[in-house]
């Protein structure tokens, strides 16, 4: 729970913060390959470990919601999806290659994770939203969902404004995570509060 929650806001502050140390870099490589040009500057290790973070805490998540009790065949498709959005972030950490360069294994491999990352994620929400909300934890969690509008105030530190509309973008296809592994987490706190696993009390 705790991991889908940190995963929206923990990728794009290290995201802007590496965009901080890396400004001139992607001056000259062109903010338009932001934020996976990030992995091509000298301190690109910094970016990589991000995207490696990101697919940790994405499929951390993915175990916590397949522990809550599936209602139908069609939700169990969620924490697999969650899951392969985890692989695909962790494969991000291949470079891209830059524009106009050839061709490179490693590119094809960071591009086609990013379809895979992209696609699987935003799949996922429909049916991980329907897999939680019959359940009581969910129902005892509503107001938390507006935690997640923190995750667009950070675009006014970013160095160049160019990046601007990449970043927006991210944060739209992030905040749906931050909303349902917040109103998770906080709802089965609530909803159970002296249990060691919070998350494993199901409606009966």
């Amino acid at each position: 729970m705790i991991a889908g929650a940190l995963a929206p806001f923990v990728f794009l502050l290290a995201t802007v913060g590496i965009s901080w140390v890396e400004e001139d870099f992607m001056g000259r490589l062109g903010w338009d390959e932001w934020p996976s040009g990030l992995s091509l500057g000298p301190d690109g290790w910094l970016q990589i470990v991000n995207f490696i973070v990101l697919g940790v805490l994405l499929i951390t998540f993915a175990l916590a919601v397949q522990a809550v009790l599936a209602r139908n065949r069609w939700v169990k498709v969620a924490p697999v999806l969650l899951a392969l959005a985890g692989v695909a972030a962790v494969m991000l950490a291949f470079k891209e290659d830059p524009q106009d360069a050839d061709p490179t294994w490693h590119g094809s491999i960071h591009f086609g994770a990013y379809l895979v990352w992209l696609v699987s994620l935003v799949i996922s929400y429909p049916f991980t939203w329907w897999r939680l909300r019959g359940h009581s934890f969910w129902r005892t969690a509503r107001w938390p969902s507006v935690l997640a509008l923190l995750l667009f105030p950070p675009v006014f530190l970013l160095p160049d404004t160019d990046s601007a509309g990449n970043y927006e973008f991210f944060a739209v296809a992030l905040t749906p995570l931050a909303v349902i592994a917040i109103r998770m987490a906080v709802g089965a706190i609530r909803a159970c509060p002296d249990a060691r696993s919070p998350i494993l009390h199901r409606d009966r």
